[in-house]
């Protein structure tokens, strides 16, 4: 079967029409075109919020105030930099704002924040951080019961 050359040129302007549009999408505006007209999407914005030190949390509180490591890192993986608001937060038994802050991170960065955190208990706890931007890390600590009252009797050494 024989193609006319009408047939062949279509066939070869198509070809240049798609590859030009395919490269024209991968321009910056090519992506803000596609964004205009609603299939285009923006760049990612990823945010990772973890604990620095997970093994370094404490598993149990004293009840008299005491200092408590509650170290964070913040990566921006988005495509600016990004200023973050950050809050220590105690959730149970009953919630308030140990610490808060604000740190601005470069795209593809991460920072460590180590706010001074003191805390006592009166019963299990629970302790946050939070993100202004959404991000949420928590975990649980018992609290430690508290000492003994009075006179510490040893039992007397038996005799043989």
């Amino acid at each position: 079967m024989r193609r006319k050359p009408g047939q062949l040129i279509a066939a070869v302007a198509a070809l240049v029409l798609v590859a030009s549009a395919t490269t024209f999408a991968q321009t910056s505006a090519g992506q803000r075109a596609l964004g205009d007209i609603g299939v285009g999407g923006q760049p990612s914005r990823y945010t990772e919020l973890a604990f620095a030190n997970p093994s370094r949390l404490p598993k149990a509180l004293h009840r008299a105030p005491s200092r408590v490591p509650v170290e964070f890192t913040i990566t921006n993986h988005g495509p600016t930099e990004t200023a973050y608001r950050w809050q220590v937060r105690v959730m149970q038994p009953v919630a308030r704002v140990l610490s808060a802050g604000e740190v601005y991170v470069p795209r593809g960065y991460g920072v460590s924040v180590a706010p001074a955190i003191v805390l006592g208990c009166s019963s299990r706890t629970q302790i946050a951080v939070l993100l202004s931007s959404g991000e949420r890390i928590d975990y649980w600590a018992d609290c430690l019961p508290p000492p003994a009252r009075g006179r510490v009797i040893r039992p007397a050494k038996s005799r043989r």
